[in-house]
């Protein structure tokens, strides 16, 4: 009779297409091997027992030179690196009584399922699988993480593909810097909370990356994803959520307004195209996942040391924050034995002495003391002397000159004055026209040929704009005491970021728009007296309408402060009475 062991049964093999190993490599692909309760020869084969309270264990296997120790959750290496063993989903059973599952008759039954290894497996001790677990296993604050970002990050990352150009590039951004903001929570799982210079330095690539998307967003400015760009850009802000305490979460809140005026924008312009509303939206509720992600999460600032020892098992970024701060200078040359030993200590206690009695010697001189300060002549005194004034006013200049280079802290160079970029007037794709850079500047003419076109002015100072025709749309951006008069306008004018400008239409203007603008005033025709004016984060802003007399204003301020209050089902503004 032929032994049972002699017997040599054809396994069924089964290719899954999500690995077992969670080794971050999903392009691996697994055999998973069903066996009928046959003794396992192989090496290269580690046998797990699916018990039916989901629970993964290592069953002991036959002809191993080491036990694989049973764990919940135990690593073995998965191309060369360590991973987790997890729960075996969509694996695929043959159907009977040997799966662990209630059959219909009501009895639990059980299933031994082979793990094939790579070549390169091997068992690990008990000691050993702890401390490759505490490297490689997931914190909780990054699993949560993941639930909370991943799918509409994912989401947004798709809509900027498919929509090609500039935006694919803004996707790939914010694709960087999600993955760094993840890597550094986990790294602040794994280790305790540095000194604020060490966590500057830790998060310097973040804060470059955030940095390269801002003047990315200045490069593109006649793009037509612009205020796609922008959106990006205001939110992407959110991520120094990490540096803020105790509530970081209305940090991420107040970014993501910021970055709203711009998603309205998007929603406005491309009301009738589904993928950019979609894009949008998908923007809105990342911003959203992750300021409910850091409230519940992280309360009360980032939360260090949770899970100790633990790293990211790789990174996407070259410049990551993993790397830490720069590696410390070496230490200074040891001093030679005798470099102290010219001065002796009874010197120094006998100076320190000495100096103390004439300190208190001139302290107790009383009125005398005055008598040994140098009389100032006059010619010393800048005032009666011209040539010590101009002097003066060359060392100030050089001071100043220095101060402009660098900060009293860190040697960190400041931002140097902008170079005057030269001034121009210019139509692009007949659609919009752009007036940019103009200074001291009160000619400045724009004739609209087309009512669909649009005005865009920006960074322009002390200087009057007149915009001759009927236009689409006006907008003010970072302009200081900058006048625009216009003949009419179709949709809206917008005021952004502005400071002392004077808005002024001579026909009819439906909407006006005042955002983050410090002095604004606004002269209404007949035309526009019914327009609808919109402000927010904004001071100084008064509207003139005409009189019943030709040439007469009466002037209004708009309020500025507000009184919010709970009347017991809702809350009730009004408009404070001390504005």
């Amino acid at each position: 009779e032929t032994s049972k062991e002699n017997i040599q049964p054809k396994p069924t093999t089964f290719i899954i297409d999500k690995p077992v190993i969670t080794d971050k490599s999903p392009e691996i692909q697994k055999e998973i091997t069903i066996l009928q309760d046959q003794p396992i020869v192989s090496q290269d084969i580690a046998v797990l027992e699916k018990d039916y309270d989901s629970h993964t264990t290592f069953v002991k296997p036959r002809r191993l030179n080491q036990p694989f120790p049973v764990d919940d959750a135990t690593f073995i290496s998965g191309s060369g690196k360590p991973g987790n063993v997890m729960s075996l989903p969509g694996i695929l059973m043959k159907d009977g009584n040997s799966i662990r599952s209630v059959n219909d008759s009501g009895i639990k039954t059980s299933k031994k399922v082979a793990f094939q290894c790579d070549k390169d497996s091997k068992a690990f001790t008990k000691k050993e699988s702890e401390e490759s677990k505490t490297s490689a296993e997931t914190p909780l604050s990054v699993v949560q993480y993941d639930d909370a970002v991943d799918e509409p990050l994912q989401r947004l990352l798709k809509l900027s593909v498919d929509i090609g150009g500039d935006l694919q590039t803004v996707g790939n951004k914010l694709s960087a810097l999600f993955t760094e903001q993840r890597n550094f929570i986990w790294l602040a799982a794994g280790q305790s909370e540095p000194s604020i210079k060490e966590l500057q330095a830790k998060l310097g690539p973040m804060v470059k990356m955030m940095e390269d998307l801002s003047i990315f967003k200045e490069s593109k400015r006649n793009t037509p994803f612009f205020n796609h760009i922008s959106a990006a850009s205001e939110g992407i802000q959110a991520l120094g959520w990490l540096t803020v305490k105790p509530t970081p979460a209305p940090f991420i809140k107040d970014m993501f307004e910021a970055s709203m005026f711009f998603v309205n924008r998007v929603l406005k312009e491309y009301k009738d195209d589904r993928i950019h509303t979609e894009w949008a939206k998908s923007w809105s509720d990342v911003l959203n996942a992750l300021q409910k992600y850091v409230r519940q999460v992280h309360t009360t600032g980032l939360v260090w040391n949770s899970c100790p020892g633990a790293k990211p098992p790789a990174l996407v970024s070259p410049n990551s924050t993993l790397s830490g701060a720069a590696s410390a200078p070496p230490p200074p040359p040891v001093l030679p034995p005798d470099f102290f030993a010219a001065v002796s200590s009874e010197t120094n206690i006998s100076t320190d002495k000495s100096d103390r009695s004439a300190l208190f010697a001139q302290i107790n001189a009383g009125e005398e003391i005055t008598k040994r300060l140098k009389k100032v002549t006059p010619d010393m005194q800048t005032h009666k002397n011209p040539a010590l004034r101009s002097q003066h006013k060359k060392i100030d200049a050089r001071t100043q000159d220095k101060e402009m280079a660098l900060t009293a802290t860190d040697g960190a160079l400041l931002v140097k004055k902008q170079e005057d970029k030269p001034p121009k007037t210019w139509l692009d794709n007949g659609k919009q026209w752009n007036v940019e850079y103009y200074k001291n500047n009160s000619s400045v003419m724009v004739e609209v040929s087309d009512m669909k076109q649009t005005v865009y002015v920006f960074k322009c100072e002390n200087s009057i704009i007149q915009i001759k025709g009927k236009v689409n749309s006006v907008t003010l951006d970072s302009c200081k005491k900058t006048s625009v008069v216009f003949d009419s306008l179709l949709s809206q004018l917008e005021v952004i970021n502005c400071q002392s400008v004077q808005i002024q239409t001579l026909g009819a203007m439906p909407t006006l728009s005042i955002q983050k603008t410090d002095g604004c005033q606004v002269y209404l025709s007949k035309s526009a007296i019914n327009a609808e004016i919109i402000t927010s984060k904004s001071s100084e802003m008064n509207v003139l309408v005409p009189g019943a007399e030709d040439g007469d204003f009466v002037e209004f301020a708009v309020p500025e402060q507000f009184k919010t209050v709970y009347d017991g089902k809702k809350l009730k503004t009004t408009v404070s009475d001390i504005c």
